[in-house]
């Protein structure tokens, strides 16, 4: 009888061990269970961040190659600019240097359109050759005829004169030909109102 009481008091003593054994293992699995859950969230978390750095940082590049572009347009319009002023500044050069013959050089003037016709040159063209000294008279005519009457003329143009010589110019050309030799005188009046009318 004492050997089963004996047993069975070794015997719950194990149980004992065993229980308790097996509640600390239990809560160790627990708490390493919750351990593992916590690690895995800040994974996760850390998965999210280097996501949307990686997304940032795509953003970034795209917006560097832009930025490159951009510069490069820049750089270009900047260049070009610099070339224009250059052009300018020689352009200026020259014609501060340029000195002007009549029957051999010419002026340039823009092209024939709605917003500058032949009347617009004729009166920068008077313009011009008076503010270098010369005298200067306004004809109209007609290019297409010979000996036109005064009603058919259709062009207007200017003579320069110098030492006693007329100088045709038509559109900032020397146009030394018969056709410019004749035509009708128009006064500065009459041509500057042509020009206001157009």
């Amino acid at each position: 009888m004492k050997k089963s009481i004996a047993a069975i008091i070794v015997l719950s003593c194990l149980l004992s061990v065993f229980g308790i054994m097996y509640y600390q293992s239990t809560n160790t699995i627990a708490n390493l269970n919750r351990v593992i859950t916590n690690q895995s969230r800040e994974i996760s978390t850390l998965t999210d961040t280097v996501n949307e750095l990686s997304l940032q940082s795509q953003q970034i590049a795209s917006l560097e190659s832009i930025i490159q572009e951009k510069e490069l347009v820049i750089s270009n319009l900047y260049y070009e600019n610099e070339m224009q002023k250059t052009a300018i500044t020689q352009l200026e050069t020259d014609l501060d240097g340029a000195t002007f013959t009549l029957g051999r050089d010419m002026l340039v003037l823009p092209p024939d359109s709605q917003g500058f016709d032949c009347d617009d040159s004729a009166l920068y063209m008077y313009l011009y050759f008076k503010g270098l000294g010369y005298k200067v008279r306004i004809v109209q005519g007609n290019l297409d005829l010979t000996d036109e009457t005064e009603s058919q003329g259709n062009h207007v143009w200017v003579w320069v004169e110098s030492g006693g010589d007329i100088y045709p110019y038509d559109w900032g050309r020397y146009c030394p030909d018969s056709q410019h030799m004749e035509g009708y005188p128009v006064s500065y009046r009459e041509l500057l109102w042509s020009a206001y009318l157009d």
